[in-house]
């Protein structure tokens, strides 16, 4: 599983030089059921550029350039099809009006606080073969 995401502030490593490289992106790999946990901040949602022309389209359509807090992921086995999506937050500011038009509900996270007061979620990921 590959895992990336922005900061608490909206910003990915490797685009914004004052974050280390790396920085809340990885490599996790399963148990041999498929199941593997991470502990992770929840990002910020973030803006896209608006300079080129990614900032005349999103001004010619009348559009915000937001997009809501969301992990990226991918999920690959031997024999299954690769899955590379994006999960979100419940309640999360833009989830309704995402620039990209990615969210879906089933792809929405609703996070509950653990009795040590950290927020969890459970997805499951279910690969096709290949």
């Amino acid at each position: 599983v590959e895992l990336w995401h922005a900061d608490d502030e909206g910003y990915y490593s490797h685009f914004a030089p004052h974050i280390p490289d790396g920085n809340l992106r990885g490599t996790i790999v399963t148990d041999g059921e498929g199941r593997f946990e991470i502990t992770t901040i929840q990002p910020a949602p973030y803006q896209i550029p608006t300079d080129g022309p990614t900032g005349w389209f999103i001004e010619k359509a009348g559009w915000h350039p937001w997009r809501p807090a969301h992990l990226h992921l991918m999920v690959k086995a031997p024999g299954k099809r690769t899955i590379t999506t994006q999960l979100y937050f419940s309640g999360g500011e833009w989830i309704e009006n995402d620039v990209a038009t990615a969210t879906k509900p089933e792809l929405i996270l609703d996070p509950k606080p653990g009795a040590d007061g950290i927020n969890r979620v459970t997805y499951d990921f279910v690969l096709d073969p290949a």
